[in-house]
């Protein structure tokens, strides 16, 4: 079975290589797409099969950033359920065709460098151009899923989102900012490790119970006290989601 539940209403689907995740609903909404093989689409569909609901349910399509593994589906999955997709702009543009994808390097480490020489391809992405009707920026709030607040997370990916899903005691989907596969770590590779680590820091300082990941086992208690515990929250302290004055995505 390659669905479950990992908090109330906050499903991960493996897709072998990487993770998709469902949040239900009223509506469903699909967190990244796998890549273009069909494989992953099927793997979808068949989950949101198995939580007894049709792909047709899928209403909006939230996707943390460009690369192949995550958004290659999108257009696929667009042409299935007529879904809405979201994105940061910088991600967007690659998505769309307008612009190719930005290089990555690896970060600090000899087992990091051989894993982004033998294993990562260079842009363009191979990938189905599509359309993304809604461009999201950082503390834009989707309204679906009891609220969905984004969280802008460079480093892996300039345009790269975290979510972070605000009921069920807080689950942060880190997409790659980070990944839990061998340890809880950085991504092997990045545009920016740098800028990676601080958006890290940046993470480390929301309050959620579960954390899950674009590459690895999610943690599902005592997430941010590990993520405290490595990368330290920031100089404002916890942030405590707030609806009140944050944007609503742009309609493109």
């Amino acid at each position: 079975m390659s669905l479950v539940e990992i908090a109330p209403g906050v499903h991960l689907i493996s897709l072998g290589v990487v993770n998709a995740y469902l949040i239900d609903g009223d509506e469903l909404a699909l967190i990244d797409t796998g890549t273009p093989a069909s494989t992953s689409t099927e793997r979808i569909v068949a989950a949101v099969r198995e939580l007894g609901r049709e792909p047709s349910d899928i209403r909006h399509i939230l996707v943390t950033h460009s690369h192949p593994d995550h958004s290659g589906g999108l257009a696929e999955l667009k042409r299935l359920t007529g879904a809405a997709a979201y994105m940061h702009s910088l991600e967007a543009a690659v998505v769309r065709g307008d612009e190719m994808g930005r290089p990555l390097r690896a970060t600090p480490g000899l087992l990091n460098s051989i894993i982004c020489r033998t294993f990562i391809p260079r842009p363009p992405w191979n990938i189905p151009h599509a359309l993304v009707e809604h461009e999201i920026l950082d503390g834009d709030i989707i309204p679906v899923g009891g609220g969905i607040r984004a969280i802008h997370a460079p480093g892996h990916s300039s345009g790269q989102l975290a979510f972070h899903i605000m009921r069920a005691g807080g689950v942060l989907l880190t997409a790659d900012a980070a990944t839990n596969l061998i340890r809880l770590d950085l991504m092997p590779c990045c545009e920016n490790p740098g800028t990676a680590r601080r958006s890290l820091e940046k993470l480390a300082g929301f309050r959620f119970e579960v954390a899950a990941f674009g590459h690895g086992a999610p943690i599902l208690h005592g997430a941010e006290v590990r993520f405290r515990e490595k990368w330290g929250a920031d100089s404002r302290g916890s942030q405590q989601p707030d609806l009140r004055g944050l944007r609503k995505p742009r309609r493109y």
